[in-house]
């Protein structure tokens, strides 16, 4: 289960972890929907570079969360549309995690929340 500690909410109550090469480089790509679902992407160092993604071969829209080591929010996105090229964070990055669109607004998850998972 993924929650937000600050806010006390659950964003999600499945958690899919990507650690290895191939389910990173897959995470949602060619889903159509995935319901209450939470993809939790691993960096192996903080980096804005390897914490960036992209939305081609993403059918639907999806919403995103970048994480610090300590689980905090320190940059989001909300409703990232199909097929758009290069995103990152803004300050480094140590985890992601692509929700179903709507996630970040329906648990008025902001910069600063504590997560866990």
């Amino acid at each position: 289960m993924l929650e937000n500690i600050t806010k006390k909410t659950v964003l999600a109550e499945k958690i899919i972890e990507c650690r290895s090469f191939f389910s990173q480089f897959k995470g949602i790509m060619f889903k159509r929907h995935f319901k209450n679902t939470a993809y939790i992407f691993y960096i192996p160092f903080e980096s804005k570079f390897a914490s960036a993604i992209h939305s081609w071969f993403c059918f639907i829209p999806f919403d995103i969360l970048w994480l610090n080591k300590d689980y905090i929010v320190i940059d989001l996105k909300e409703k990232i549309p199909p097929f758009k090229s290069y995103i990152e964070p803004k300050v480094p990055a140590k985890y992601f995690i692509e929700l179903p669109s709507g996630t970040i607004k329906k648990t008025k998850t902001k910069e600063g929340d504590k997560l866990n998972f």
